[in-house]
């Protein structure tokens, strides 16, 4: 899991992000990242097809506002699988406020939590090996009730990687656009000869609450 926001600077301006602590937040993004590389593969003992995963992006805008008047953006980047053990399910089922039933666990359209209000407990990471500083999300839960989220102010982008040739990729984030380039799928479109392996299913209609 990651941030999106950097304390670091990139030579022209340094990145604005908020401290830490826990924020009213909304759901604006749902973006499949295709097959990368798999950091925690072990050639020696995990099965080769364990050496690629498939990762998924969630974004959210905060009640937060920067100095511009804009709301504070924060993201969480992890495998794109939600089966019980997976980062994912535990994000979905703190969130949610109850588990999901074997039958959900088969299918669960990820637009469901577009939209959807939490809190985000933020948490700051230790300085990695370039003094970079970044904001995780750790967690999220349920609004308690009567909390409302502030009113949306960025569109709401449902991304398949299957949309990777349309016109819904350029409005993604530069940054996130060069994720997907790197990806399995990106480069089998534009170097056909590379095969894409095990495409995951899309991962569960549910009207449950809250998504």
């Amino acid at each position: 899991m990651g941030a999106v926001t950097s304390a670091k600077s990139n030579g022209t301006r340094t990145y604005e992000r908020p401290e830490p602590g826990v924020y009213p937040a909304r759901c604006i993004q749902v973006v499949e990242l295709g097959r990368h590389p798999n950091r925690f593969f072990n050639p020696e003992k995990d099965h080769p097809d364990n050496a690629f995963r498939q990762e998924l992006l969630i974004a959210w805008e905060l009640s937060e506002l920067m100095q511009d008047g804009r709301p504070f953006v924060v993201s969480w980047r992890d495998r794109n699988a939600i089966s019980e053990r997976s980062n994912l399910c535990k994000l979905l089922t703190a969130w949610r406020g109850r588990p999901f039933t074997k039958a959900e666990l088969l299918r669960f359209e990820l637009r469901n939590i577009l939209d959807a209000c939490c809190f985000l407990n933020l948490v700051e990471s230790p300085p990695d090996r370039n003094g970079n500083v970044w904001i995780n999300v750790e967690s999220a839960i349920p609004l308690p009730r009567g909390v409302v989220c502030e009113p949306r102010h960025n569109d709401l982008i449902d991304f398949s990687i299957a949309d990777i040739d349309t016109p819904l990729f350029k409005t993604l984030w530069p940054w996130v656009q060069k994720i997907i380039q790197s990806s399995q799928e990106y480069q089998s479109i534009i170097a056909p000869s590379v095969p894409v392996q095990g495409m995951a299913d899309e991962v569960v209609d549910d009207e449950s609450i809250p998504f």
